[in-house]
């Protein structure tokens, strides 16, 4: 009986046969150049992400602090305006209590004895 597996050494050492010799030679000139360009253009490409990635962190600490800015001037202006709401509104009870109030005038003292006059 034929053993089963021959065939499929047979096949195995024909294509290590064939494909090996190419192998070990090595890349060719223009491979080697290939190579080198990609590897200094990826290189470049990580660089210049590295480059992006530190700016979108600063543009993103801007943005978040310019969020906070607005928040927090929201919330002065709503303290502005309540503040300005409160002392109109006293202002208001003032005038009022003012016109209920009779006007008194004040009693003028003979000009000869005024106070603090120099004769």
């Amino acid at each position: 009986m034929p053993d089963p597996l021959r065939p499929r050494w047979f096949v195995l050492l024909l294509a290590l046969s064939v494909v090996g010799p190419g192998c070990l030679r090595g890349d060719p000139p223009e491979v080697i150049a290939v190579r080198r360009r990609m590897e200094a253009e990826t290189a470049r490409f990580s660089a210049e992400i590295d480059r992006l990635e530190a700016r979108l962190a600063v543009d993103r600490a801007h943005v978040e602090t310019f969020v906070l800015l607005a928040r927090r001037h929201r919330h002065v202006s709503a303290l502005a305006c309540r503040s300005a709401l409160s002392q109109l509104r006293s202002m208001e009870r003032v005038a009022a209590h003012e016109r209920r109030r009779p006007v008194r005038f004040a009693q003028s003292a003979p000009r000869g004895e005024r106070t603090g006059s120099a004769q």
